[in-house]
């Protein structure tokens, strides 16, 4: 609800759009999602969704500045991530991808689950 009150339509659909790309562990945004898959860039989300780059760049700018996405440099690669406290495959993270989140408002709201 709160990624509801927080984000646009726009953002909320590329937010939808991105998770078909995060991976395990680490909430890159890598090819098909898997860890062997190299790491997309704004230029190739943009021509997989067929969007004009400037579009996508715009509202990933946007998601940036409202902690939904995060960009990285590590090991000499450029890496875009998901906030693993919006978004997440599986349980288990990478230590750096908590730290690099965990001051962000995502991480103050508890999950609500249902049984």
């Amino acid at each position: 609800m709160e990624l509801d009150k927080r984000l646009s339509n726009p953002e909320l659909a590329t937010v939808i759009f991105l998770m078909h790309f995060v991976c395990y562990g680490d909430c890159v945004l890598r090819k098909n999602g898997d860890s062997r898959g190299h790491a997309l860039n704004i230029k190739e989300l943009a021509e997989i969704r067929d969007m004009k780059y400037d579009t996508l760049r715009k509202i990933m700018n946007s998601l940036k500045d409202k902690d939904v996405i995060g960009y990285h440099v590590r090991g000499g690669q450029k890496w875009i991530t998901v906030n693993p406290y919006i978004l997440c495959r599986g349980v288990q993270f990478e230590p750096w991808i908590i730290k690099f989140y965990e001051d962000s408002i995502w991480a103050k709201f508890k999950l609500h689950r249902t049984k």
